[in-house]
């Protein structure tokens, strides 16, 4: 139960700052189309940011899952 705890602790980090990450570009991409003048290139990269972003938080979750995954017995 400690490695799992060690585990979360040492990824719950990564994730709230990737998470607050996601929430800026969002709100940054909001305020860009609400703006106008909206041009495509420009827009479809903050869009792919944020994809982007959302992916690697995806990814630290799943990170964690594996790694609990190999610490429990195959009765847990």
């Amino acid at each position: 139960m400690k490695k799992i705890e060690a585990l979360e602790k040492s990824m719950v980090g990564s994730a709230l700052a990737k998470g607050e990450e996601i929430i800026q570009e969002e709100e940054g991409l909001y305020k860009y189309i609400e703006a106008g003048n909206v041009i495509e290139r420009p827009l479809r990269a903050k869009l792919d940011l944020v994809a982007k972003l959302r992916a690697d938080l995806r990814f630290l979750y799943l990170q964690i899952y594996l790694r609990v995954k190999q610490v429990l017995t195959p009765e847990q």
